[in-house]
């Protein structure tokens, strides 16, 4: 298995992933809407893009191919994160919301609302909870305390 390195700037329209040792050019997406978050799978395996279209994307890492587009932010996804069992995906957008997603079926699990610009999301490292951060200087911790399931959270 390639170990990959992302060259990424603050905005991006193509992120190339290039192998570390020789610097090669693995694979690029195509020009398009502007990449403004990234993150890798926990098992490596795919790459996850937040973009200025309002769609987020998850692509084959190995690849470079399309595997799903998550639609329904109104705004840019500003932010995209993997739950650490890679079976969810949380996107947040400058619209004030935060979106859980089904990796495997791409269906909205989830959506938190009335937010400021979200700016960043992150998963607890058991996926019980999930993070975000918005511009209106908040951090709000989402939760399920029964199932210990994000699935229906809860603001805590």
């Amino acid at each position: 298995m390639h170990r990959c390195m992302l060259r990424a700037a603050a905005v991006l329209t193509a992120l190339a992933v290039t192998a570390p040792t020789a610097g090669q050019l693995i694979w690029t997406t195509p020009p398009g809407a502007a990449v403004t978050s990234v993150a890798f799978s926990p098992d490596g395996t795919h790459l996850v893009f937040g973009l200025d279209d309002n769609t987020v994307r998850l692509w084959d890492a190995a690849t470079g191919d399309e595997v799903r587009r998550f639609e329904g932010h109104t705004f840019v996804v500003n932010s995209v994160a993997f739950s650490p069992d890679g079976t969810r995906l949380a996107s947040g957008s400058i619209g004030g919301t935060v979106r859980l997603w089904d990796t495997a079926t791409g269906d909205e699990v989830r959506r938190f609302e009335g937010l400021g610009w979200v700016r960043s999301v992150a998963f607890s490292p058991d996926r019980t909870r999930l993070a975000s951060g918005s511009s209106d200087s908040t951090v709000r911790l989402w939760a399920h305390f029964i199932h210990h399931d994000l699935d229906t959270g809860y603001k805590v």
